[in-house]
């Protein structure tokens, strides 16, 4: 009779169970009954016999799903030929049933090596072989054997990590210049240009911070004449002055000033809107934005400042001229000054729709108010009408 591809031999001997000349050490011989085992040519009570299928056991050449084999052991004894339950039968190989002679649940494959059980040619410790076969054919294993689940571990989730403190820049980082350029003499952008600065670093070759020193073009990095703007540049700490708009209506875009000297822009005379969009501005010791002339200024797109005085200062000994400015967008981390400086008595505007102020300081002041002059003084601070427009939804003060 031939064995199904996924069945071996029968006389194979089982991975933990004697050979088929061997009784077990717990039971007696093939030809002997001992008191816990039936003899081979009778059936007890709970065993069937040789020749008759008991209720619950297949003939000899028929592997049920669930009988005992012909010459079947009392349950705790292994039988002379064992097979697993899972195993397929020696005649034929059904998909879940044990081979014709088939051992305790407990047993192992007789024809197939489990993962923790050793190979079909050891003899078992218990009991002394008379006969071990020199290797026993294995078949292929049904999946149901070897099929090992495998538990995956739940991932552990990582810890948390505490909310980082405000830190000198926020999700915009502070960029990395990709070259420095020195110029010996300020830069102009003429009338309708836009000078591209390709996030180079530039400063003056020539000229060092003085913060005593008058404002003047002549030490500005570049000057901006009217209509025209300067663009993604970087401005270096060589400088008086970073940018010197001539005649107002000047823009900014994307332009970073890198430990700012007197100011980072200047408004010299001229009406008209000038415009600040992005970019932000490293320890301004005096002012950010200084307006000299009239007319209006607008900073916006999250304008960012790390350790700076004022954003915005009308100037208070220019002369008696109204100035306008509207704060819609700007970040002010550990400030040194008030967000805004304007005058009282020159009639001032200041609006500031968003804005949020990093410090530790309890009384912040957003908005000083002053009374212009040859001896500037101080006259008030806070919302106060016309002269200085915020809400607490627009502007935040938080602590670090």
């Amino acid at each position: 009779m031939e064995a199904p591809t996924s069945a071996p031999p029968v006389t194979e001997a089982p991975t933990s169970a004697p050979p088929v000349t061997e009784a077990p050490t717990s039971a007696p011989p093939v030809t002997e009954a001992p008191t816990s085992a039936p003899p081979v040519t009778e059936a007890p009570t709970s065993v069937p016999p040789v020749t008759e299928a008991p209720t619950s056991a297949p003939p000899v050449t028929e592997a049920p799903t669930s009988t005992p084999p012909v010459t079947i052991a009392p349950t705790p004894t292994p039988p002379v030929t064992i097979a697993p339950t899972s195993a397929p039968p020696v005649t034929e190989a059904p998909t879940s049933a044990p081979p014709v002679t088939e051992a305790p649940t407990s047993a192992p494959l007789a024809t197939e090596a489990p993962t923790s059980a050793p190979p079909v040619t050891i003899a078992p410790t218990s009991a002394p072989a008379t006969e071990v076969p020199t290797m026993a054919p294995v078949t292929e294993a049904p999946t149901q054997i070897v099929a090992t689940p495998v538990v995956t571990p739940a991932p552990v989730p990582a810890p948390t990590p505490a909310p980082a403190p405000v830190s000198t820049l926020p999700a915009s980082k502070w960029p990395t210049p990709t070259e420095v350029v020195q110029f010996a003499a300020a830069k102009v952008i003429a009338a309708g240009e836009v000078f591209d600065g390709g996030m180079k670093m530039y400063e003056r070759s020539d000229v060092v911070c003085n913060d005593a020193k008058a404002i003047e073009k002549d030490d500005a990095v570049f000057v901006v004449l009217a209509g025209g703007m300067l663009k993604n540049a970087i401005i270096g700490g060589k400088h008086v002055v970073g940018a010197f708009c001539a005649d107002n209506k000047c823009a900014f875009e994307n332009v970073w000033w890198d430990d700012v000297c007197q100011a980072a822009v200047v408004i010299n005379t001229g009406l008209g809107l000038t415009t600040v969009t992005g970019g932000g501005a490293k320890a301004a010791g005096s002012r950010v934005v200084l307006a000299q002339s009239g007319g209006s200024v607008t900073i916006s797109g999250d304008f960012y400042m790390d350790e700076c005085a004022a954003l915005y200062e009308s100037c208070s000994t220019c002369g008696p001229v109204k100035r306008q400015v509207v704060v819609d967008g700007v970040v002010s981390v550990n400030p040194t000054a008030e967000l805004v400086r304007v005058n009282k008595n020159y009639k001032d505007e200041a609006e500031i729709t968003k804005a949020k102020i990093v410090t530790a300081k309890a009384d912040y002041k957003v908005c000083t108010h002053y009374n212009g002059g040859k001896e500037p003084t101080l006259v008030g601070s806070g919302v106060d009408g016309v002269l200085c427009r915020y809400t607490k939804a627009g502007v935040s003060v938080v602590s670090p």
